[in-house]
């Protein structure tokens, strides 16, 4: 089979299933999935959706798809399956007919057709169409329909929220801390006892922008305010 575009035979088995999800995952797959998948899907949201990896230490390949619904998550998955395996048999197809083309043509120029030569020329025919025929890529096969998830993946909203909180909180608490730490700003009262040890007299009270403009004179200042400074 080499030479035809299949997944060979490395040696390693880890390896020819590496070779295979690379094969599988292509930009090809993905755009004959979007196309299956109709009006509002395109390549680039398949490959944002779909991922190809080997399941553990098989010969399987896992085709993971994430959709908004859990029957467009399942559907994805099989349209993405469907159209790398249509994209490898074409290849393979196209591959075969070149082949097929070429081994014919050093058979046909054969001085000896049933020599040595002649009779492994005519096995590897064989073999090829019988390939062909077959119309697929024989190193590849589908083992699964993807299933309609039952549950959503990954942490629950109820947990996201709960966590958010929790962090939110803890952040607060940092800033409120620091803020606490490096501020040189004095808040109230005994902040300014602590600091200048020394009994407060008085104190002013803030007016309003409304307050300010209209008070033209200490006469005219609210009662509060008037007695502070008097008392100052």
């Amino acid at each position: 089979l080499i030479g035809i575009g299949g997944v060979t035979d490395s040696g390693d088995p880890a390896r020819n299933v590496e070779t295979a999800a690379a094969l599988i995952d292509s930009p090809n797959a993905a755009l004959g999935a979007a196309q299956s998948m109709g009006r509002g899907w395109t390549q680039a949201r398949v490959e944002s959706g779909v991922s190809v990896a080997p399941v553990g230490q098989s010969n399987v390949v896992g085709v993971t798809a994430t959709a908004p619904s859990p029957a467009d998550a399942a559907r994805l998955a099989n349209a993405f399956a469907t159209a790398a395996l249509t994209d490898r048999n074409a290849i393979v197809q196209r591959n075969l007919s070149s082949e097929l083309t070429q081994l014919k043509a050093r058979q046909a120029a054969l001085t000896s057709p049933n020599g040595a030569v002649g009779q492994d020329l005519a096995t590897r025919i064989n073999a090829l169409e019988s390939i062909q025929a077959s119309n697929r890529d024989p190193t590849l096969a589908l083992a699964a329909q993807a299933q309609t998830p039952s549950s959503p993946t990954g942490a629950s909203a109820s947990l996201i929220v709960l966590l958010a909180l929790l962090g939110g909180a803890a952040l607060g608490a940092v800033a409120a801390l620091l803020l606490e730490r490096f501020s040189g700003l004095v808040r109230d009262e005994n902040e300014v006892s602590s600091l200048i040890r020394a009994p407060i007299l008085a104190g002013v009270p803030k007016l309003s922008r409304a307050q300010m403009r209209t008070t033209l004179s200490p006469d005219s200042l609210p009662p509060a305010v008037f007695e502070q400074f008097r008392l100052l």
